[in-house]
């Protein structure tokens, strides 16, 4: 998989770039864009998460983006 910035827009990718303490081996690199974007396209009212890493932002910043960005 490549850059993710045609999946979702600049600003994720500008996000995406600011926080990425594992490199781009690690496969979170891959999961956390997926996250968001699912969380983006389904909008569930509630999300558990076991741990708080990497891809903890991203679900984070997919619920604020589905509160401020009503469709």
């Amino acid at each position: 998989m490549g850059d993710c910035a045609g999946l979702v827009d600049d600003d994720i990718a500008a996000f995406r770039k600011a926080f990425n303490p594992y490199g781009t081996n690690s496969g979170t690199e891959h999961m956390a864009p997926f996250l968001y974007s699912l969380v983006r396209m389904v909008r569930p009212m509630r999300v558990v998460e076991f741990g708080s890493g990497y891809t903890t932002l991203f679900v984070l910043r997919a619920l604020a983006d589905n509160v401020r960005k009503k469709p």
